[in-house]
């Protein structure tokens, strides 16, 4: 694949792809069951949503040079990893949560975050 700006672009594409048929999901498709464990097709969304902000970070520090465990994790390939995801599902379904009914405009709003 190209340059990190390429890979970049097709983020931001894909992520504006994903905006405009989200658009067209009917209120009873948000509470669908996904092909995720324990997630309905909202919690996906928030879950796309919130990675802006959490793992934003984690790639800043990566890229100067840092490839510590984010707080409050253990390193990689330590630990349990069933228990991390478990952990990692129900960050997303409190995020969703949180959001109320606005997972849609929450996505969004973290979409254009990232392309700034």
């Amino acid at each position: 694949m190209g340059s990190v700006l390429e890979k970049a672009q097709l983020v931001k594409d894909e992520s504006a792809r994903i905006g405009v048929y989200l658009k067209t999901l009917k209120p009873e498709a948000w509470a669908t069951e996904s092909a995720c464990d324990a997630w309905e097709v909202q919690d996906v969304v928030a879950h796309l949503t919130g990675a802006v902000d959490r793992f934003g970070p984690n790639i800043i520090r990566g890229i100067g040079g840092d490839g510590s465990a984010p707080e409050g994790m253990p390193p990689a390939g330590e630990g349990d990893m069933a228990a991390r995801l478990r952990a990692n599902a129900q960050v997303a379904i409190d995020f969703r949560t949180s959001l109320g009914g606005e997972v849609l405009a929450a996505y969004n709003d973290s979409r254009v975050r990232f392309d700034d």
